[in-house]
């Protein structure tokens, strides 16, 4: 173990060197440290800022609590089976790659740290970082995460900006990389692959669509199933010009236009309310009767609210057309929510 800037000498002589604020190990030493298993005590060099300790043998990281300047950490390929020993340290990047390590623990307290990497491991969960709000890139390729849930362990990190999960079990999931897009919407790299701005519309499109998406789509698949259906355009007899007409509930609760108005009655879901009743206030049907209605083309359009599906079905608006009147109904014609305020 040497200064990085001088010649090499065995560890234990560079340790006695108080000033040295950077430590690694030579490459014509690798082979005399690789019996290293045991980290020697750097209590003493407050200095300290950068540690390398790669290519040892080391099963346990220890004698650094005291290092106050410590920022930079490196023990990759040893063969440590558990994070500890670094309570409180103001390290800000933290590579322990390439060893025996199951599971992220004994972190919460390293408040500084940006980056970290835990690649060619055996982690399985990213429960841990959860607090580690300064944390900007994540390094866990090859490893053992299996589902994309673990992400919303790191939901909450802001500041990250770079994950890598490449060869873990998680890669094989259905549309894995719009799901952790989607979750973790400030990422700009991910896989080592730069995340696009038309893969986060995607990802929100796809797992928390806006209400206009959703009326688009219901309206183009509402579109091709009447389309598979014989057309029977309806001629009502009221000589009167196509326009919208905004009723105000309390003239729709007086009656005042029954002359020229008739509610369309939409089709649900859910068990009718007190005093509601069927075919007057709305059809009550099953889940099932409602899916094979849509795949029939019967709906000119459909909305869940609540976790029940409501429709607006053609029939409907045909049967007050046949009557010479005006159909209103209290779906809007893109989207909007189901109240029932028009009874």
């Amino acid at each position: 173990m040497t200064q990085e800037t001088t010649d090499a000498q065995p560890f234990p002589a560079a340790v006695h060197q108080p000033c040295a604020d950077t430590f690694s190990t030579s490459e014509e030493e690798e082979e005399k440290t690789m019996e290293m298993s045991v980290m020697t005590h750097l209590s003493a060099y407050s200095s300290l800022s950068k540690l390398n300790l790669d290519y040892n043998c080391f099963s346990e990281i220890g004698g650094l609590l005291h290092c106050a300047s410590l920022t930079h950490l490196s023990l990759a390929h040893n063969k440590i089976s558990r994070i500890s020993g670094l309570d409180n340290l103001p390290i800000k990047d933290l590579c322990l790659r390439g060893n025996q390590i199951e599971k992220i623990e004994n972190v919460e307290t390293l408040r500084t740290l940006q980056v970290l990497d835990l690649s060619l491991n055996r982690i399985t969960s990213l429960s841990g970082l959860q607090n580690l709000h300064l944390l900007g890139s994540i390094n866990l390729e090859r490893d053992l995460i299996s589902e994309i849930k673990e992400a919303t362990h790191i939901h909450d990190l802001w500041l990250l900006r770079e994950l890598n999960l490449q060869r873990n079990p998680v890669q094989e999931q259905l549309d894995y990389r719009l799901a952790v897009i989607f979750l973790l919407q400030h990422l700009t790299v991910l896989d080592q692959e730069k995340v696009t701005a038309e893969e986060k519309v995607s990802a929100v499109n796809n797992y928390d669509p806006p209400l206009e998406v959703v009326a688009a789509r219901e309206h183009m698949s509402h579109m091709v199933y009447q389309l598979m259906q014989p057309q029977h355009p309806t001629q009502s007899g009221l000589s009167l010009p196509h326009a919208a007409v905004d009723l105000a509930p309390g003239l729709w609760e007086e009656r005042e236009f029954n002359d020229f108005f008739a509610y369309g009655v939409c089709h649900t879901t859910r068990g009718p309310y007190f005093g509601e009743e069927d075919g007057s206030d709305y059809h009550f049907v099953t889940e099932e009767d409602f899916q094979n209605m849509i795949h029939m083309g019967k709906f000119i359009q459909t909305m869940q609210y609540a976790g029940h599906w409501y429709g607006l079905s053609r029939e409907a608006i045909e049967d007050v057309a046949r009557e010479g009147l005006v159909c209103c109904v209290h779906l809007e014609l893109e989207v909007g929510v189901n109240t029932h305020t028009f009874t």
